[in-house]
């Protein structure tokens, strides 16, 4: 988690999201307008994997 919030400044999701609260309607249209799944998400998680491979 430490090298991960290294790369992305935290490991919170609503923070990494820029505040968007995926638990109501308006911050899942946020969510799809900004595009955070291409934009955070897929390389989030490209991250995690990154660091797993490394310590694993």
């Amino acid at each position: 988690m430490d090298l991960f919030s290294t790369k992305h400044g935290t490991f919170i999701c609503r923070e990494l999201l820029n505040g968007c609260e995926l638990t109501t309607e308006e911050g899942q249209k946020c969510f799809k307008e900004n595009e955070l799944l291409k934009k955070t998400c897929i390389p989030c998680v490209q991250s995690v994997v990154e660091i797993l491979e490394r310590i694993l």
